[in-house]
């Protein structure tokens, strides 16, 4: 993330803000200054974190029609988070499957663990899994985009098929594949 020029009161003193995206952890923060024909540098390590975090483990993939469970774990990191919901929804090809919302208590700062089970139809394409944790005074949320792909190699089927001037001719798309998944092309060429 990039911001500047920002002008100083007489004093240097300024401010920016940022919006950060989904990320915890440290980032360094790096300011030049220059006045005429001074200039200076500084740099400082920021933690970033919230106050409550939602850490969810997703497989990488899945195929069409598997039923799979997901761990979450939520970290308070404050005192006071007190009861706290945690709610799972998905887009399609991936449904959740059972209660989409289960409700855990923090006596403190620590770590909860819930499981929620998913299931992909038999379909294929790319499901939004979104994860909120929320308390009275905090919430934190991620979205995890999760595959869902075929396990076996692509099938190509073709018909070559003869017609003399005035013929007509009758083509028949297979079925019994998955969803999402047939593309057909017709050519015609002359002899």
């Amino acid at each position: 993330l990039f911001e500047g020029p920002v002008r100083t009161n007489a004093r240097g003193f300024g401010s920016v803000t940022f919006r950060m995206p989904e990320y915890i952890g440290s980032v360094r923060v790096m300011a030049v200054a220059a006045s005429g024909q001074r200039y200076g540098v500084a740099e400082q390590a920021v933690p970033v974190k919230t106050d409550i975090i939602v850490l969810p483990t997703l497989p990488r993939v899945v195929g069409p029609e598997d039923t799979f469970d997901v761990p979450v774990t939520v970290f308070s990191l404050r005192d006071n988070t007190g009861t706290a919901t945690v709610t799972i929804d998905a887009s399609d090809p991936v449904s959740v499957v059972g209660s989409k919302r289960r409700t855990i208590r923090f006596d403190g700062q620590g770590e909860r663990d819930v499981t929620f089970t998913l299931r992909a139809s038999r379909a294929i394409g790319t499901s939004a899994i979104d994860i909120l944790a929320a308390s009275p005074r905090y919430q934190s949320e991620t979205t995890i985009h999760l595959p869902v792909r075929a396990s076996s190699p692509p099938v190509y089927a073709a018909r070559t098929q003869r017609a003399a001037p005035g013929d007509r001719v009758e083509l028949v798309v297979p079925d019994g594949f998955v969803d999402g998944s047939l593309t057909s092309t017709v050519a015609v060429s002359r002899l």
